[in-house]
């Protein structure tokens, strides 16, 4: 590998929702987001909630990008367990029940796993 080349994992990777918050303090017209931020990575009550005050914040131009998760390194360096594609997509759905009302300004009331 030719030097000053960074490989993929070498390559810096600030926290996502921090540099969102960036981003809406330092511009004025763009609509940003996250491209996908994956359900196993925070609590959907409080994704809901950092979502709707970065929105608040920027005057309406966050775009929520919210998924089911695919990159295994990258769960594993924060920490997080990576379970099956189907656990991680019924944890998606449940999440999604929770998520969704709660940035339409409604109640979220629910029994899951």
């Amino acid at each position: 590998m030719p030097t000053g080349v960074l490989r993929e994992e070498d390559r810096p990777s600030p926290e996502c929702w921090v540099t969102l918050g960036a981003v809406a303090a330092s511009t004025r017209r763009v609509a940003f987001g996250p491209l996908v931020t994956p359900v196993g990575f925070r609590n959907p009550a409080l994704l809901a909630r950092m979502a709707c005050t970065l929105h608040s914040f920027s005057d309406g131009r966050l775009v929520l990008g919210f998924g089911a998760g695919w990159f295994r390194d990258e769960y594993l360096a924060n920490g997080y367990e990576f379970p099956p594609f189907r656990d991680r997509f019924e944890q998606l759905l449940e999440a999604l029940k929770i998520v969704r009302p709660l940035t339409e300004g409604r109640r979220a009331d629910f029994q899951g796993k």
